[in-house]
């Protein structure tokens, strides 16, 4: 789960054992982050032995990355320190705001949260459209009088095809299906 260049720096090299040596050790570069992040790991492998064997099970080492950021963000670390009774002292909607942020800093979620509440919107547009042809059928397309209503606030009416109540039904048919349809590929 971790990525190289942004948890730890990639690297190879060559361990050489001397005669009896059995441990040696390598460095691996972690990149220190302000972000919190769950435990991460990534593996180390080891290949191309000489003089010596890999064991079935031996050539490969899982690192793990515990990290020592507080969640959601270090903004109340010395709070959280304190325990139960310094988490207390939090304000409820700036720790919410503080794990929005967290969350709008991984990649690709602010794009996506913004299309979600966008094509979200389209449900209350869909909405206020059926409540005007609710009332642009009752009070002009069914009524012996047509009257003029108001679908758009200060943009008066009548029927959508002039003359024709038939076409007019069947043009607010075709509108009121394929939004439907639309919102429902």
């Amino acid at each position: 789960s971790a990525e190289a260049g942004v948890n730890y720096l990639a690297g190879s090299g060559e361990i050489v054992f001397q005669e009896g040596q059995h441990i040696a050790s390598i460095e691996i570069h972690i990149v220190q982050s302000e972000a919190w992040a769950a435990t991460l790991e990534f593996k180390l492998k080891l290949s191309n032995p000489s003089n010596c064997e890999l064991g079935l099970f031996l050539y490969m080492a899982r690192i793990k990355l515990i990290d020592a950021d507080y969640f959601p963000t270090n903004k109340y670390k010395e709070d959280i320190k304190h325990g139960l009774h310094g988490i207390h002292q939090i304000p409820q909607f700036a720790l919410i705001w503080e794990f929005i942020k967290m969350n709008a800093d991984i990649p690709g979620v602010k794009w996506r949260t913004a299309v979600t509440l966008l094509l979200d919107q389209m449900n209350n547009l869909y909405l206020y459209f059926t409540l005007h042809v609710t009332v642009y059928f009752t009070d002009v397309l069914f009524a012996d009088h047509p009257k003029s209503v108001s679908f758009v606030p200060g943009v008066e009416s009548s029927l959508l095809v002039p003359g024709s109540r038939k076409q007019t039904a069947f043009m607010l048919g075709v509108l009121y299906c394929l939004p439907m349809v639309l919102l429902h590929l």
